[in-house]
This record gives C-alpha cells, sequence and structure tokens, in this order.
C-alpha cells in the first residue's frame, strides 16, 4: 500500500459518520468537543503512532508495540482486547446499512427495518463480501477499502451543500447561540466527550500490517496529514450540516445523516440527491467493514507468528498469502454475533444494543426488578451493581423494549455466580480478606 492507499484507508476506518449522528444528538457544544478530541486525543495518538511504526514496522502493529516494550503476555492481552473489541463493531456497521437500504427504496420499503431476516440477510451479504475481498490479499481488497474512503466523502459533501443552500434561504433548523457551544459538564455528559474522542480512533490499524505497507519513510507521515486534516474538518462540519438541516430534537443515532440530507434537499428540491448519497454511504460503510477486518485479522496472525497462539492462526494461502484462517475464524465469530444480535429485535434496538455498550455499563444503576418484588426481598443483592439476579434481564420489558438498557444486562452472569456457589466467586470473610471458592 502506497501512501495514497494509506490515507484512504486511515479516512475510511476514522471518518464515520454514525460519530457524526451522536455528536449532532448533543447540539451545537459538540463541536467544541470535536475540538478538543482532535486537539488532546488524535493529535497525541499520530504522533505515538508516528514514533511506534518506526520504530517497530513488523506486522502485528499494536501487538508488537506492547510486546517489545512490556512483555508478550501483556502484548497479547493488549491484541486479544482490540480484536475482541472489534468484533461487536461488524454488526453495528451492518445495522447501520440495513438501515439505509430503506432510504434508498423509498417510503415502501420503511417496514423492512422491523424484519430481522431482513436485517441478517443484508448484513451476511454484506459480511461475504468484506471477506471475499480481503482474502485474496490486499492488492484486491485495498479498493473496497479506496471506494469506501470516496463514499464516505461523497454523502458528508453533499450534506454540506444542501445545508448551506437551506440555511441560506430558510436558516437554521437548530439555534445556534453562545450558551449551546458551552459544553455540560455533567457525568453522564462527561462520558460522552469519551464517545466523541473514540471517533478519531483508527489510525492505529493500519500499523497492523505493516509488512504490508510501502517502507517509505514517508509514507505514515504523509498518509496521516492528509487523513487527519479531511477527517477532522468534515466531523466538525458535518456535525454543524446536520444541525442545520434538522432541530436537534429530530436527530437519530442510526438515520441521523441520511435523514438531514433529505430534510434539506427536499427543502431546497433537490431531493434526487437523496439515493446519491445514500449509494455512497453503503459503499462507504462496507469499506470501512473491509478495513478493519483486514486489519483485525492480522493480530492473531502475529500472535501465532510469535507462538502465543496455535500455528494454524499464522497460515498463509498458498496462493493469496494472505492469513486465510484467521479471516475465516473472524469472520465465523462476526456471524454469530450478528445472528445473535437481531434475536427478537429491530434494526433500531439492535444497533442502540452494540453501539452503547460502555454507555451501559456507565449508567445510573437501574434495577429490572421492583424494590418491593417477594423474589427481590428474599435474595441478596450482587456487589457490582446492586441488581437482584433474580429479574433477569431476558424477561424484563426494559431490556425487550430496546429504548433502555438495563445496568443488570450487562453484569447478570457475574451476579448469577455468586448467588449460586456454581462458578468461581468471590467472598468476603468478616476481616474483609478475598477468598476465592468454586
Amino acid at each position: 500500500m502506497g501512501w495514497r492507499d494509506l490515507m484512504l484507508f486511515y479516512v475510511v476506518v476514522s471518518l464515520n459518520v454514525q460519530w457524526v449522528q451522536k455528536a449532532a444528538v448533543a447540539g451545537p457544544s459538540a463541536v467544541v468537543i470535536w475540538i478538543g478530541a482532535c486537539l488532546f486525543f488524535y493529535v497525541p495518538l499520530c504522533f505515538a503512532v508516528l514514533e511506534l511504526s518506526s520504530r517497530y514496522p513488523d506486522q502485528g502493529g499494536i501487538y508488537v508495540w506492547t510486546c517489545r516494550s512490556f512483555g508478550r503476555f501483556t502484548g497479547f492481552l493488549t491484541g486479544w482486547c482490540y480484536w475482541c473489541c472489534n468484533i461487536p463493531y461488524y454488526p453495528l456497521l451492518l445495522y447501520f446499512i440495513a438501515g439505509l437500504i430503506p432510504f434508498l427504496i423509498g417510503p415502501s420499503a420503511q417496514h423492512l427495518a422491523s424484519d430481522p431476516r431482513y436485517t441478517i440477510a443484508v448484513s451476511l451479504v454484506g459480511l461475504t463480501l468484506c471477506v471475499a475481498l480481503n482474502l485474496v490479499g490486499l492488492n484486491i481488497g485495498k479498493w473496497l477499502q479506496n471506494a469506501g474512503a470516496i463514499g464516505m466523502w461523497v454523502p458528508l459533501l453533499i450534506l454540506l451543500g444542501v445545508a448551506a443552500v437551506a440555511w441560506s434561504r430558510f436558516g437554521s433548523a437548530t439555534p445556534f447561540t453562545p450558551q449551546s457551544f458551552v459544553p455540560s459538564t455533567h457525568l453522564r455528559d462527561m462520558i460522552f466527550w469519551s464517545t466523541i474522542a473514540f471517533g478519531f480512533a483508527g489510525v492505529e490499524s493500519a500499523s497492523i500490517m505493516g509488512e504490508e505497507l510501502d517502507d517509505n519513510p514517508r509514507t505514515i507521515p504523509r498518509a496521516l496529514l492528509g487523513a487527519g486534516v479531511s477527517i477532522a474538518a468534515l466531523f466538525i462540519a458535518g456535525t454543524v450540516a446536520v444541525l442545520v438541516a434538522l432541530p436537534m430534537g429530530e436527530i437519530t443515532a442510526l438515520q441521523g445523516v441520511p435523514q438531514a440530507i433529505t430534510s434539506a434537499a427536499v427543502r431546497i428540491h433537490a431531493a434526487w440527491l437523496v439515493p446519491i448519497a445514500v449509494g455512497f454511504l453503503i459503499v462507504g460503510v462496507l469499506g470501512q467493514i473491509g478495513g478493519w477486518f483486514a486489519a483485525s485479522a492480522r493480530l492473531p496472525y502475529a500472535a501465532a507468528v510469535d507462538g502465543v497462539l496455535p500455528p494454524a492462526f499464522g497460515r498463509l494461502h498458498p496462493k493469496w498469502r494472505t492469513p486465510h484462517i484467521a479471516m475465516l475464524i473472524q469472520a465465523g465469530v462476526a456471524v454469530l454475533v450478528t445472528v445473535a444480535g437481531q434475536a427478537g429485535t429491530t434494526v433500531a434496538s439492535a444497533y442502540i444494543s452494540f453501539s452503547a455498550p460502555r454507555s451501559s455499563f456507565t449508567s445510573s444503576r437501574t434495577s429490572t426488578c421492583s424494590p418491593r418484588s417477594s423474589a427481590c426481598s428474599a435474595t441478596p443483592r450482587c456487589r457490582m451493581c446492586g441488581g437482584c439476579p433474580a429479574a433477569s434481564p431476558w424477561r424484563s420489558p426494559a431490556a425487550s423494549s430496546g429504548l433502555r438498557r438495563p445496568r443488570s444486562r450487562w453484569c447478570w452472569p457475574v451476579c448469577r455466580a455468586p448467588m449460586r456457589r456454581t462458578r468461581r466467586s468471590i467472598s468476603r470473610s468478616s476481616s474483609g480478606s478475598r477468598s476465592w471458592s468454586r
């Protein structure tokens, strides 16, 4: 991959319209948070990537960097966590594509969003395409990433254009006042800042494919500079454009950008731009899946070559010279998570489930049953969250609604272990010391 291919790779893995939608929900103050995230997260991350990739240009990227600094176990733990956190990201992007297609077809297809069979079918087709192109090597797979970068640029540029015309004719749908640019300092809103900062993540992913990049020392710096300016500018400008096109209260986290394009385009009598923008956006999201899939699959390959994982993960395809075993295993896990994520739910609620697990952990403690419930009063509370293991989140109306994820959904397996004593649990003696029991 030369510097142009690498620049487009950085764009496609980092420039994500989902972050624009999430930021726009917070209002004009998100602009200030974007600027802070760029200065205090993205710029230091770029310098760290430049330094570490020049010092350790081996295949494996973040895994190799951690191994050289802290040892193989810490390197494996880092690579494992990085690989695992990307697995739910594939269903998130695939569900987003499933939510975009009704915009492309028209109002008659809006009912598809409530059909899990449609969502699973679209997701499996998209995932198969990305896996197949990456299996034959980066010389072919990079064209999906390159097309994906263009697919991310075009919809955002269309959004900026229609929003600017709509603002000149009708004004902004969201009022911009000096007070609206001041970020809130409540705990829940400060947690949201980390979500915005996470939008700039991804520049470390290309270094995982270190041995497949151009060995010119100026490749990564030039690619980072070109991509960084584009990413930061479009994140900020795109957020402002969504707020100009839609009132803040009408923006949704699943379809905020398509909604903004549709609203502004219809008002200026340019509705023909909507299918063009949505079509490019689908290509962009597919490129994003392909980029993250290609990078993540190299982590178990590097660990296998290092002797940490079984040798099968380190096998290369005899013709295409790609880690096909690692890719196919990763694809299989992604299929399982994608199908499981659609069990008895809709596109919107599944999207929220995969996009907000961190916020569920950090939200206020919410029990899934009434405090006066007889089951709760007779059962000890969980030491982690104070929740009641008798109230299974799978039977909870709050859990099945998709609108609010109770905290106990995520710690319920941990809740049950100390109560039933069937798994390893931590028990405290009267003196406060910890003892392990099964």
